[in-house]
């Protein structure tokens, strides 16, 4: 990725000079400035591998037309993509799962500054373990993680039913070969409704980037 490249990978362990940031960038509460600043920084600081511009436009599109209440996101990274959806749809209410030791203190340092922190339950596992602990179906689940990992979540989403029928699946990155069998899995069952959206890679707009929609109609 030439941006990455440019400017080397941001690290989750970097907490401070991130939050140095945003707070000289935006007023708590105000999650659009949060989300500007989250932006710039990973333009201009450090690469992150947050939801591109394309992308957010895809996942706000998809939140407009179903208005998912219960929304499952798995992956958090530094906490971006829930900070969209929960600005987009205030009442619903958002879990995201998150492996990594660094990444949740970040997810909550930001939630906390955006004041969106009640509206947003991290928990810390694999999504192997965590899915079926899981105490509900969820009507949209975003999965932005080990793109070899998404054909053995989403089967475990489905095993424990952990997708509300009419839910949504929302999976980026799909162009990569490691979400190959994902995307060629989901595209040839009909009970589900599937559409691949490709556009510029973000960081590199001379490459493609997708994101896969599907939407469950048993």
């Amino acid at each position: 990725m030439r941006l990455a490249q440019q400017l080397g990978f941001f690290q989750t362990t970097d907490l401070e000079p991130l939050m140095s940031y945003v707070t000289q960038q935006a007023a708590p509460g105000d999650v659009p400035g949060v989300l500007r600043a989250l932006e710039t920084y990973g333009t201009t600081v450090a690469y992150m591998m947050h939801l591109g511009p394309h992308a957010r436009q895809v996942l706000e599109q998809v939140l407009r037309e179903h208005r998912p209440r219960r929304i499952l996101e798995i992956g958090m990274y530094c906490g971006y993509s829930s900070l969209c959806m929960a600005h987009a749809l205030p009442s619903s209410r958002i879990t995201g799962i998150e492996h990594s030791r660094s990444s949740p203190a970040l997810c909550q340092a930001l939630f906390a500054y955006a004041r969106v922190e009640q509206q947003i339950e991290i928990i810390r596992a694999r999504a192997e373990k965590a899915i079926p602990t899981l105490p509900t179906a969820y009507d949209l689940v975003l999965m932005d993680h080990n793109k070899s990992l998404y054909l053995q979540d989403f089967t475990l989403l489905l095993l424990h039913q952990r997708l509300a029928m009419g839910g949504v699946i929302v999976a980026d990155n799909v162009n990569l070969g490691a979400a190959k069998a994902f995307t060629e899995h989901l595209q040839s069952r009909p009970d589900f409704s599937v559409t691949v959206h490709v556009f510029p890679r973000h960081g590199d707009p001379e490459q493609t980037d997708s994101m896969l929609v599907g939407v469950y109609q048993p």
